[in-house]
């Protein structure tokens, strides 16, 4: 599948941030990626355990990668976005993402990532379910509003004077935040999870 090198960039910045560092839970401490052949984009979601972040953006999805779908180690897409900033390619050069191999193909560089044989949690149905419920005042960690901010930012990477389009839908889980970039970019959802008082 193809996507261009700056909705890659721009999808990276923003949804990396939200893996786990935490070295006990290696399925999060990666980036799950996902084919949407129908709608020809790819999903890239990732999650810590208290947030969760989903860029939805726009690619050429072949036939033969419908349905494709990996998990590919957070270390190693660092360096993809190291590579994709450093390469003297057009913004709309298309990148050769090979979901069954690894391979990342960025101008005459190809870069293996690592894929983490694990299941992801069922992203989908969280931001499904926080998405359709009425909206409900929830208490949050500063930090974890603060980390979907600033990953808001990094997706809005022509900086458009006009702003984001942005909703906000809070529920018992968390809270759905949804940035629109446009057409032709697509869209960054986040949850972040309510701050859970002690008995």
């Amino acid at each position: 599948m193809y996507i261009t090198r700056s909705n890659l960039y721009a999808s990276l910045k923003a949804v990396l941030p939200f893996a786990s560092c935490d070295q006990t839970r290696q399925h999060l401490m990666s980036v799950w990626f996902e084919s949407d052949a129908d709608k020809q984009a790819i999903n890239i979601v990732a999650t810590d355990g208290h947030t969760l972040a989903h860029a939805h953006v726009a690619a050429e999805i072949p036939d033969s990668d419908r349905g494709a779908s990996v998990l590919f180690a957070a270390c190693d897409l660092k360096r993809v976005m190291t590579t994709v900033k450093a390469t003297r390619i057009q913004q709309s050069e298309l990148v050769d993402l090979n979901l069954r191999s690894g391979r990342i193909t960025i101008g005459s560089d190809a870069i293996y990532a690592s894929i983490v044989d694990h299941d992801f949690p069922a992203w989908r149905a969280l931001i499904d379910w926080c998405g359709s419920a009425e909206d409900t005042p929830v208490a949050f960690n500063p930090k974890y509003l603060l980390r979907a901010a600033r990953a808001a930012l990094e997706f809005d990477y022509n900086k458009r004077d006009t702003g984001l389009v942005a909703r906000f839908q809070g529920c018992d889980a968390g809270s759905l935040f949804t940035i629109d970039a446009g057409a032709g970019v697509g869209t960054l959802s986040m949850i972040v999870m309510p701050r859970r008082d002690p008995a």
